[in-house]
């Protein structure tokens, strides 16, 4: 699960980082607001899919270590 995370975490990282800037096409160096939210479209990778599966395991098996 940690590695999962880990991973998931750079895919997300990866997806803001790229939408940021603006396309070629474009004057301005910083992409707009409906781009930058645009950039978060699908497909998704396999990671970020679970990764809300593996939270919730995590939180579980932590929530059970300390009873």
């Amino acid at each position: 699960a940690v590695m999962g995370g880990l991973v998931a975490g750079c895919d997300i990282f990866g997806m803001i980082c790229t939408s940021i800037p603006a396309g070629e096409e474009s004057e301005a160096f910083f992409n707009s607001f409906a781009g930058f939210i645009g950039g978060f479209a699908p497909p998704y990778t396999p990671a970020v899919l679970l990764l809300p599966f593996m939270l919730a395991i995590a939180f579980f098996l932590l929530r059970e270590e300390a009873t």
